[in-house]
């Protein structure tokens, strides 16, 4: 089975073949237009992948001891901690 990046990549490939198969030159066009749309998907779907995978990976401790995701948790202003009265 292909992946997302792969299956816009054989797509592209595909609307290439069929521009050069082409003899009128508004279909060959409207090929390449819709291979470079492909490929342009593939690049996009490649870059969020990165991104994606780069907030997975382990965060690591900050010299407080807590994760960075740790800290992030913390209380937001004007909200009480719990144990905390008014």
């Amino acid at each position: 089975m292909f992946t997302q990046v792969e299956q816009y990549r054989r797509l592209a490939i595909m609307a290439k073949q069929r521009s050069a198969e082409a003899t009128v030159p508004q279909i060959r066009e409207a090929f390449d237009e819709i291979a470079n749309h492909w490929l342009g998907l593939a690049e996009q779907t490649e870059w969020l992948g990165r991104q994606f995978a780069s907030l997975q990976a382990p965060q690591s401790a900050e010299p407080s001891g807590r994760t960075v995701a740790q800290q992030r948790q913390q209380i937001q202003p004007g909200k009480q901690n719990e144990g905390e009265k008014s």
